[in-house]
């Protein structure tokens, strides 16, 4: 569980649960990775070109389609491991972002957040390609690595109980 300032909010009585990306809504897991609208222009300018506020209401549905349900595979088909590598890349350069402006103070460059997102994407999805011709190779960079033939691994932990889903 990610500790948001919602979380915190309720466990250590945190008054401010103001979002650090956009000063907007409540900072809760859902609303930095699907519901802020910084995060959502990231998607939108990105090759997705999506408006990911339409696709879920809550968490436990972001992550499930984010990480490749039965949905995501009838829409982008082949590409849905692309999609599924770019969605984990949006959440882990967002997260550090709101680490960042939380521990060091600063401001969101949304161009420099959407050139970041999109190198380390296309850096996970080459050495995943690059990788397919190898029968065992484990090679860390990044976020990810690949490990056997034909699988990727992305670290970013999820957890599932009782229709609740988090991020971490």
């Amino acid at each position: 569980m990610l500790p948001t300032r919602c979380r915190l909010a309720r466990v250590l009585r945190v008054a401010d649960r103001t979002c650090l990306l956009c000063n907007g809504g409540q900072e809760s897991t859902f609303h930095i990775f699907a519901d802020c609208v910084v995060v959502n222009r990231v998607w939108f300018q990105s090759e997705w070109g999506l408006r990911i506020q339409e696709l879920a209401k809550h968490i436990t549905d972001w992550v499930h389609f984010a990480m490749g349900d039965e949905h995501l595979a009838r829409l982008m088909g082949e590409r849905a491991w692309e999609f599924t590598v770019f969605a984990a890349t949006v959440m882990d350069k967002v997260w550090a972002l709101c680490n960042r402006l939380r521990f060091r103070g600063g401001k969101v460059d949304l161009a420099r957040l959407c050139v970041s997102v999109e190198i380390a994407a296309a850096t996970q999805r080459r050495l995943f390609k690059e990788d397919t011709n190898a029968h065992q190779k484990t090679r860390t960079e990044g976020m990810g690595h690949v490990t056997l033939k034909g699988q990727y691994k992305v670290n970013v932990d999820t957890a599932f109980k009782d229709g609740m889903a988090a991020v971490g």
